[in-house]
C-alpha cells in the first residue's frame, strides 16, 4: 500500500482553478493570496470584534490542551493492577477513581472539540457573508488558519498517545459497576460519545467533519468555502516574497485540514477532476516547503482522505 500511495503523488495531474471561479473568499482580492504576516485584528465592527475575541480565547485553550496532551501519561499500571485482582472490590473501586484525572483531560478535549466545531462554522458563515471589508475578512481568515493549525497539532499529538483510548475504555467498563459515584467526571449518558471521539486517530478533524456535514444543507457555502480556503492557503504560502516560517507553517497546516474536510464533505472529493481544490498547486506547495514537518502533512493527505489513490 505504501508503494501505491507514493506512486499516486506522481499521477496527480495539473488542475488549475481559474481565479474568477474561486468563490466568495477571493471576491474582493485582486490576487488570490493574503499577506498573513501583515494582518491586523478587526476593528470598528462590534460583532466581528466579539467573534475575534472568542477566537483568540479558543486558540489559547487549544494551545494549553495540546501542551497537556503531549504530557499525558497513561494509567497502564492501574489497569494492570485491576485486571490482576478482578475479585478484589477495594482495588476495583480504587482503580476506577484513580482514572478520574485522566478522564477529566479526555473530557476537556471532547468539549473543546465541540466548541471548536461551533466557532469554525461561525467563521465560515461570517467570512462568506462579508461584503467589501477586506481587512476584517483577512483577519478572520488568519484566525481560522490558526485554529485549523491547532486542530492539526492536537490530532497529531493524540495519534502518539494510544493510552488515551486504553484509559477511557477501562473507565467505561468500570463505569457499569461504579457509576453511582457522584464524582464521576463522565457519566453513562456521555461516555458513548466520548468513547467514539477518542477511537479516531484524528478526533478533532473527524468531529469537525461530522459537525459540518450536518450543517452544510442549511449553509451550502461551507463546502465551496473549504476548497477556496485550501487554494488561498496554498497561493499565500507559495507566493514570492518574504513570509515568516510561522505563517507558512500555519498556512500549510490549514491547507491540509481544509483539504481533508473538503474531501469528506464534497461528493467528488478533493482529488477528483470534478473537485474544486487546485490539488496540484497544493501538493507542489507542500513538496517545496523546506521543512522536515512536511512529511506529517503529506501522510495526512495520503491516509486521512477518502479519494487519494
Amino acid at each position: 500500500m505504501a508503494r501505491s500511495k507514493s506512486m499516486a503523488w506522481k499521477k496527480i495531474k495539473a488542475k488549475r482553478i481559474p481565479i474568477a471561479s474561486m468563490g466568495q473568499i477571493f471576491s474582493h482580492f485582486r490576487k488570490p493570496k493574503v499577506d498573513f504576516d501583515s494582518v491586523s485584528p478587526p476593528s470598528g465592527n462590534e460583532e466581528l470584534e466579539v467573534l475575534y475575541k472568542s477566537l483568540t480565547e479558543l486558540l489559547q485553550s487549544e494551545s494549553e490542551a495540546c501542551s497537556n496532551l503531549k504530557k499525558y501519561e497513561g494509567n497502564s499500571d492501574v489497569i494492570r493492577k485491576s485486571m490482576s485482582n478482578p475479585k478484589d472490590a477495594d482495588i476495583q473501586a480504587e482503580s476506577f477513581t484513580e482514572m478520574f484525572p485522566n478522564v477529566d483531560i479526555i473530557k476537556s478535549l471532547y468539549l473543546l472539540s465541540q466548541e471548536t466545531n461551533t466557532l469554525v462554522h461561525q467563521l465560515i458563515v461570517k467570512v462568506s457573508s462579508i461584503e467589501g471589508d477586506r481587512e476584517s475578512k483577512e483577519a478572520l481568515l488568519k484566525g481560522l488558519a490558526s485554529l485549523l493549525e491547532k486542530v492539526f497539532d492536537i490530532d497529531w499529538a493524540k495519534m502518539h498517545k494510544p493510552e488515551i483510548q486504553n484509559d477511557f475504555s477501562f473507565y467505561r467498563r468500570s463505569l457499569e459497576k461504579h457509576g453511582h459515584d457522584p464524582n464521576v467526571p463522565v457519566d453513562d449518558s456521555v461516555a458513548g460519545s466520548v468513547s467514539m471521539f477518542v477511537a479516531y486517530p484524528n478526533p478533532f478533524v473527524r468531529s469537525m467533519v461530522n459537525s459540518l456535514n450536518v450543517k452544510k444543507s442549511e449553509h451550502p457555502e461551507i463546502v465551496p468555502f473549504l476548497s477556496d480556503f485550501a487554494n488561498l492557503c496554498a497561493a499565500s504560502a507559495s507566493a514570492k516574497g518574504k513570509l515568516s516560517e510561522d505563517s507558512k507553517h500555519m498556512l500549510i497546516a490549514a491547507m491540509t485540514v481544509s483539504i481533508v474536510l473538503y474531501d469528506e464533505l464534497d461528493p467528488h472529493g478533493a482529488f477528483s477532476k470534478r473537485g474544486k481544490v487546485d490539488i496540484k498547486r497544493c501538493i507542489n506547495c507542500l513538496k517545496a516547503w523546506a521543512s522536515g514537518d512536511k512529511v506529517q502533512y503529506m501522510n495526512t493527505l495520503k491516509y486521512s482522505t477518502r479519494t487519494f489513490n
